[in-house]
């Protein structure tokens, strides 16, 4: 097939989850299909990395963005949302240099599907006559709900407030735009078809490179070490590592005064940056190879409270042979079982005690890594996920045709 692949950002280097999920099904699709891909540039201080999708895409193509979607004007643009009837989705997303690109690119292509990543890009107009396909990484309207709803009294809780309401208009309407759409969680599918119960809806889970964080024959795990990983600035993984610190980290701090806790990711707000002098914790801030900080930890903790789709550090961890402990809502969408191959935990009591517990007994660290292992390896695994997506196209054009 001949696909037109639209994303809002070159998902290179692989610095977050919706990166990973971008570029991992885009290379795999043009492994079989020939792909015309254009996406926004948010780096364009280094112009190298066009090149990396122009070896294995028809072609490749980068949109500069426009002034008011620039990380600059951010706070500038949401203020002016709260007064208009458009959300900051929209005024972040959509741009008449997008457009033109890809009305150039379907006036010079007969193309046979159109891919689009994230809901926010269906603000684009496409053709009638061409199956269309977008793949939610997040419900978003509903993660934003969820902040708005563990946010305090606030300027920034009446701002999700509006744009919850806002935007969840909008992506309703968006998806129904479109022939066929895809999530990554059984819950995400229900919430959407909740309010569309006709949309066309797959679930396409998020996936881990087995092959790249795999386990390896040295063992260098570091006594007592926990690991929490991901872009620290995003806004639950902030909300989480806060409440983790101040809530969990203590009550495991009482029983093992030597525990080190390290936070390795890029871009750490000053909510968390204000802990990196405190005794037993470390704030590495970007990493080029997530895998060393894995294989340092004894254990995972991913303690979020609030987000949208799967979480790729949990299929990461796992791939890598690490135990974890999570929140239900971080580990939402991924098909563990408490005390198999995670342990689940919603107060900081019980979270800390499973935690201290993993760190006591290499045993059950053991038996959770790997049956953890056997699950991302074996259900998870991006060729397994790419090969779903493939089946949801086959399904799609089917019916285009009938």
């Amino acid at each position: 097939m001949k696909i037109l692949y639209i994303a809002p950002d070159l998902p290179y280097p692989l610095a977050n989850g919706g990166k990973i999920r971008t570029f991992s099904l885009l290379r795999n699709v043009a492994r079989e299909h020939e792909v015309t891909f254009i996406a926004y540039d948010k780096q364009p201080d280094d112009p190298t990395r066009i090149g990396i999708f122009q070896e294995f895409c028809k072609s490749a193509t980068a949109i500069p963005l426009q002034k008011q979607q620039t990380r600059d004007e951010k706070r500038k643009v949401q203020m002016k949302s709260i007064l208009s009837s458009k959300p900051y989705q929209y005024y972040a997303s959509h741009s008449s240099c997008m457009q033109k690109e890809i009305d150039k690119a379907l006036a010079q292509e007969q193309f046979d599907l159109i891919h689009v990543e994230f809901s926010q890009l269906g603000y684009h107009k496409f053709p009638d006559g061409i199956p269309t396909f977008l793949d939610q990484h997040n419900v978003e309207y509903d993660l934003l709900h969820r902040i708005y709803l563990n946010e305090a009294l606030s300027l920034r809780k009446l701002y999700c407030y509006l744009e919850w309401k806002k935007f969840k208009r909008d992506e309703l309407h968006i998806c129904q735009k479109f022939s066929h759409c895809a999530v990554t969680s059984e819950r995400d599918k229900r919430l959407l078809q909740e309010d569309l119960p006709q949309l066309p809806c797959h679930v396409i889970p998020n996936g881990v490179d087995s092959t790249y964080f795999r386990v390896d024959d040295v063992e260098d795990a570091e006594p007592n070490t926990i690991l929490f990983t991901g872009t620290i600035d995003y806004y639950p993984n902030t909300d989480g590592l806060k409440y983790f610190l101040e809530s969990i980290f203590p009550l495991i701090q009482q029983q093992i005064p030597d525990i080190h806790f390290i936070i390795a990711g890029r871009n750490p707000p000053p909510a968390i940056q204000q802990y990196e002098n405190q005794p037993g914790i470390t704030i590495t801030g970007f990493v080029d190879d997530m895998r060393t900080y894995y294989r340092k930890a004894q254990v995972v903790v991913v303690p979020l409270r609030m987000g949208g789709g799967t979480r790729l550090k949990i299929l990461e961890a796992m791939s890598m042979q690490k135990p974890i402990v999570s929140t239900t809502v971080g580990a939402e969408g991924i098909d563990v079982q408490s005390g198999q191959n995670i342990v689940l935990a919603d107060e900081p009591n019980e979270f800390a005690q499973a935690a201290v517990e993993l760190l006591h007994n290499a045993e059950k660290r053991a038996g959770l890594a790997s049956a953890g292992n056997q699950l991302a390896t074996t259900r998870y695994d991006w060729r397994a996920i790419t090969e779903r997506l493939m089946n949801a196209y086959d399904t799609l054009m089917l019916q285009s045709k009938n």
